[in-house]
């Protein structure tokens, strides 16, 4: 296949998911209402495969930024209500921070700024200590402990970059700084703990290494974390104990490996290797109507004893209780509005996957012809990359030498 056929198999899916307006996008065929994040996926998609278009874009600007809140500078998606997310999601102010960090990065490929400065990141710059807020975090779950450090941490690079706001800076620094001191020696892994499941602490760390990069700041323990990804990486290539790949766990892994074979020489076989059966388990999500699944290969568990014998004995027709096969259908976040299969395509794999495809490439652009045809996120983290900058000065001048308007 070659990039321009993926390219517009992934625009044409894409344009399924448009509202009959034009003016958003849904979550996948499941799903019936846009919100600002699925607008937000839908535009990081469009940037990842140099797609934006000019005629459409101010209609989700304005979209996007009169939903900014002017005193918080957090974004509010008007739909989103506490008793729309699921017990088993996220909080109400876990949902808006992640719907800020995607608005500002969407605002961000649309080459424009948020119409507020990002007041609740200037707060924690300007007044609080920037060690109580991160020891407030409950690291029991490192990878939503690292999310929330990854909202906060880009809306600082963010108020640094476009506003030139030395604080911010300086905090980012200062939560590295706290980071440093906790990495585990082991694994290289950050919330490393007997209860947490190693591949959640592979997740909450994929959310650090970009500032590290950015700012040029020497990264430790780089041939563990190598050694603790691989250990990852199942036979289908992907990185789902289960099987069958998880659209965030995938990338994540490809990207740890990525970055840090370009710090040392350790396994570097071993880890091109690795990356190639990536490449392959992320193209084998791609869905026969062009967009990207979260697991679409994904093993059912087996059934129980108790339903085998039922099932010969004829028990569950006696007893009307037919098998009913595992949940595929999610939603992100745990906001009802945002519904997928993890077997069909929605969008958020659709741009996460392909990133995937694009760091792979630019890691070994000899063997990927595509290597030089994706368009990388400018801000940290999710969708960004770049070869680590000589120095700090190198990171602040390497890809900021516009202004956005």
């Amino acid at each position: 296949m070659s990039f321009e056929s993926l390219r517009e198999e992934v625009s044409e899916w894409l344009a399924t998911c448009e509202t009959c307006d034009g003016s958003s996008f849904v979550m996948s065929r499941h799903a019936t209402e846009p919100t600002l994040m699925t607008l937000s996926f839908a535009i990081l998609v469009l940037e990842l495969f140099d797609l934006l278009p000019d005629a459409r874009s101010n209609d989700w600007i304005r979209r996007l930024r009169i939903a900014q809140d002017p005193d918080t500078g957090l974004f509010i998606d008007p739909r989103l209500k506490a008793a729309d997310l699921k017990a088993s999601g996220r909080s109400l102010d876990y949902v808006i921070h992640q719907t800020t960090y995607f608005a500002a990065a969407a605002l961000d490929a649309l080459h424009k700024k948020p119409r507020h400065r990002l007041g609740f990141a200037l707060k924690l710059a300007r007044e609080a200590d920037v060690a109580d807020w991160l020891e407030a975090l409950d690291w029991s779950e490192p990878w939503v402990a690292s999310n929330w450090v990854m909202f906060i941490a880009t809306a600082l690079f963010a108020e640094w970059q476009w506003y030139g706001e030395q604080a911010a800076a300086d905090a980012i620094h200062s939560v590295l700084d706290w980071l440093d001191e906790r990495q585990n020696p082991e694994t290289g892994f950050w919330g490393v703990t007997s209860e947490t499941p190693l591949s959640h602490a592979m997740a909450a760390t994929y959310h650090f290494l970009p500032y590290y990069f950015c700012l040029g700041r020497e990264l430790g323990y780089v041939a563990e974390m190598i050694d603790s990804t691989l250990a990852l990486q199942q036979e289908d290539g992907l990185f789902h104990p289960d099987g069958g790949g998880d659209t965030c766990l995938d990338v994540d892994a490809v990207d740890i490996l990525v970055k840090c074979s370009l710090l040392t020489d350790h396994r570097a076989d071993e880890v091109r290797i690795a990356l190639d059966r990536a490449y392959s388990g992320l193209l084998a999500n791609q869905a026969e109507d062009g967009g990207f699944c979260g697991a679409r290969n994904r093993p059912l568990p087996p059934k129980t004893w108790k339903r085998r014998v039922a099932e010969t004995l004829h028990l569950d027709r006696l007893l009307g209780r037919p098998y009913a096969p595992p949940k595929t259908v999610w939603h992100y976040s745990g906001w009802q509005a945002m519904p997928f299969d993890v077997r069909q395509a929605d969008l958020w794999s659709t741009w996460f996957r392909p990133f995937g495809l694009a760091l792979i490439s630019a890691r070994y652009p000899d063997q990927y012809p595509w290597a030089n045809r994706w368009r990388f996120r400018r801000l940290p983290a999710l969708g960004w990359h770049d070869t680590p900058p000589a120095s700090k000065q190198a990171a602040r001048e390497r890809s900021w030498n516009r202004r956005i308007p």
